[in-house]
């Protein structure tokens, strides 16, 4: 499930943009709240969705950096079908190179590999891997007071803006995924998640830690709630059918 109705509109504006910094990205505003110093751009890989995955990992929104590098690479892929561009940009975009190797530490310490017959979670981080997939509450990055936004001051249901966008991508995340199992980054994905309740909470993995560098008690944190976390993995994951393993 590809939506590109944002693409479609922001790319020309893209064009105009020869290099992205945060004094040049003003064209890709999307929207604003002005009491609350938020501000929501548009990137391009969040718009991606990839219906055969089976692991979704929910975090709260894309920050400046996944922004430019998905803003480069669509630079790089003129004259690409769109689909093809904005996968590329997610595969490219999807967590920075230290959360990312952080995440593959975390889950590898799960029952996930074995349940999704692979050796080890950075088989999903490889291009032609379509077990995986990403998103966020927020879709697109948001700013407040020109800072990526942390999912903190304001919280998201204490922002109509926030809250809007956050509905809406749960409706697209619940259509888009239908064979999935969800994996929220951290609390305050977690409890947004479950205020919500529009993603039916059998399929939430709750209890996974945020795998940024600044959560110095990730480990501790997951061996604190690996047994639910397995526990769920399991009643989700463990009659999955068809192929045995997923190579590289």
């Amino acid at each position: 499930m590809t939506d590109c109705t944002n693409f479609d509109r922001y790319r020309p504006v893209m064009d105009t943009i020869s290099e992205l910094t945060k004094d040049t990205m003003a064209p890709l505003k999307m929207q604003s709240e002005p009491a609350m110093g938020l501000e929501e751009y548009y990137a391009a890989h969040t718009d991606y969705m990839d219906p055969d995955a089976r692991v979704v990992f929910v975090g709260i929104c894309p920050g400046f950096e996944q922004m430019k590098l998905s803003f480069d690479l669509v630079k790089e892929l003129q004259g690409l079908p769109d689909e093809d561009v904005l996968r590329q940009a997610k595969i490219q975009a999807r967590f920075g190179r230290s959360m990312r190797r952080n995440l593959i530490e975390l889950a590898d310490r799960t029952e996930l590999p074995a349940l999704l017959h692979i050796d080890s979670c950075r088989t999903l981080f490889d291009p032609d891997c379509r077990l995986m997939d990403n998103t966020a509450l927020l879709p697109y990055p948001i700013f407040r007071n020109g800072k990526n936004y942390t999912g903190h001051a304001p919280k998201i249901s204490r922002s109509p803006m926030l809250t809007q966008i956050c509905d809406r991508q749960l409706q697209k995340i619940l259509a888009a995924y239908p064979k999935a199992v969800f994996i929220p980054l951290g609390k305050s994905v977690d409890e947004q998640l479950r205020l919500s309740g529009v993603l039916p909470a059998e399929r939430i993995v709750s209890g996974f830690p945020h795998p940024s560098g600044v959560n110095g008690h990730r480990f501790r944190q997951l061996e604190e709630n690996l047994e639910a976390i397995n526990r769920r993995l399991g009643e989700t994951l463990g009659n999955t059918k068809g192929d045995k393993r997923q190579d590289a």
